[in-house]
């Protein structure tokens, strides 16, 4: 019976481990409305941050801007909001979001970069 609780409690540590692994956030620009009537005023970003989601903490991987991250639900609506700092490594999204969204981050430009998470 010892034998059994052991690698029982062996196999479940590796479950849980299995979902401690951070998921890569596949980032995307998409443009401000309204277009800025030059076409060489468009700006798009320099690069594009490495931003992981493990569980209901975004991290991003790297120096960053300041950004608005923001989380759209289905219907377009922003149903959080907040603002990420350039020193901002983490930020831990509430425990009341439930599904699938998508995640925004918008700077003090006319893009915007955007991804899909699922809490």
């Amino acid at each position: 019976m010892k034998k059994f609780l052991s690698v029982l409690a062996f196999w479940l540590l590796l479950g849980g481990l299995a979902f401690a692994i951070p998921v890569q956030i596949n980032l995307t620009v998409g443009i401000d409305e309204p277009f800025p009537s030059i076409p060489e005023l468009h700006k798009g970003p320099e690069y594009v941050p490495s931003v992981v989601q493990d569980d209901y903490e975004i991290r991003f991987l790297e120096v960053h801007p300041y950004y608005t991250l923001c989380i759209v639900d289905e219907d377009d609506e922003v149903v959080y909001s907040v603002a990420v700092w350039s020193f901002t490594t983490s930020v831990v999204l509430p425990s009341w979001l439930s599904g699938d969204y998508e995640i925004q981050l918008h700077p003090d430009e006319n893009y915007y970069l955007y991804g899909y998470i699922e809490l």
